[in-house]
């Protein structure tokens, strides 16, 4: 039977940080990290069976409470760029903690994915181990209306499915986007040129000079943002040289609400698949456009040049700002709830 098991609880500066380790049947994990509810560790079979470690994150959990680049973090309560880090709702406007040049990325400074979380259940069953967290939000924080309240619930599944099952409510008008902030390597190393990918996205939404979308929604043919056929994520990097790289919302086909395919990526090395469906409307495709070394990780390792890949589902960057987008108000006695899953599979020889 998966079981739940704390296998770490450290004290630092009166805050406590914890590590959770979710285990199926066959011996594959996840590990969870109190701090910004973390995914710190991944590990899924390759095409020998042989287990490894497929995200990056840290072995010290207290890099978690500064964590600069969001290695496995739960970001909002606005994920992504709000630009000019201001937005309306009606006629009330909101001035936000700017942290991103102009712009308010991922919910401001320490914002959720650099706070801890409080686990309130753990539990398992035949099938899967689950944790479940919350964070709350204060009316004001970062400039954010609202006293929010958010959850996350955790689940890994016998059949290797990730699955983040996300809720929120509020007292006051405010807009919300959740996402997970992982960094996948399913070669375990190196950087994820050679790895393939395929999405379930004809449009993407391209973006202008503040680095926050201009507000069109694009078709991908004939352009680099173009993964409705599987292909190398190398193919055609240097056509979207201006960002060093992919990092690009795609708007998911299919209606938003509904759980479904997102797209596949493969590592043809060690023959490991992971495939995400989401009830979201978006997915940012960022390829870890960082210099190499910028950035340690896991055993005091430099992260290489594009060392990860992030699909972060999403409704769309700038969505308080750009009325063509889908909508991230949620108003009291409403329920935000979204779902996301990522299922790992390999070519077992």
């Amino acid at each position: 039977m998966p079981k739940v098991t704390q296998v770490t609880s450290i004290e630092s500066d009166g805050h406590p940080f914890t590590l959770h380790q979710l285990t199926n049947d066959s011996g594959a994990s996840i590990s969870v990290c109190n701090w910004g509810l973390s995914i710190q560790s991944i590990q899924v079979p390759d095409r020998d069976g042989q287990l490894g470690e497929v995200v990056i994150g840290y072995d010290d959990l207290l890099k978690y409470r500064d964590n600069p680049v969001s290695f496995g973090a739960m970001v909002g309560r606005f994920a992504n760029r709000i630009g000019g880090a201001k937005f309306k709702i009606g006629d009330e406007e909101y001035i936000l903690t700017a942290n991103d040049g102009k712009n308010c990325l991922h919910g401001g400074p320490r914002s959720m994915s650099h706070r801890p979380w409080t686990i309130h259940d753990t539990g398992n069953d035949e099938q899967l181990a689950y944790l479940s967290a919350t964070f709350s939000s204060p009316d004001g924080f970062n400039g954010f209306p609202g006293n929010l309240v958010i959850g996350v619930t955790i689940l890994w599944t016998n059949d290797n499915q990730l699955i983040l099952n996300y809720r929120a409510k509020t007292d006051a008008p405010t807009v919300i986007n959740l996402t997970n902030h992982s960094y996948f390597n399913l070669a375990g190393g190196g950087n994820v040129l050679d790895h393939e990918l395929i999405l379930n996205a004809d449009f993407y939404t391209p973006k202008n000079g503040m680095n926050v979308p201009s507000g069109e929604v694009i078709s991908v043919v004939d352009t680099p943002y173009d993964f409705t056929s599987q292909k190398r994520i190398s193919k055609d990097l240097e056509a979207a040289i201006a960002e060093d790289g992919y990092d690009h919302n795609f708007v998911v086909n299919g209606p938003s609400g509904q759980l479904r395919p997102v797209g596949k990526l493969s590592d043809p090395l060690s023959g490991r698949s992971m495939s995400c469906l989401t009830t979201q409307p978006g997915v940012q495709l960022f390829t870890a456009n960082f210099d190499d070394g910028a950035f340690a990780h896991r055993g005091g390792q430099p992260l290489v040049k594009h060392g990860g890949v992030c699909l972060e589902t999403q409704y769309f960057p700038d969505s308080p700002n750009q009325p063509g987008f889908p909508s991230t108000v949620l108003r009291p006695g409403e329920a935000y709830t979204e779902k996301t899953v990522y299922a790992f599979s390999a070519m077992i020889k």
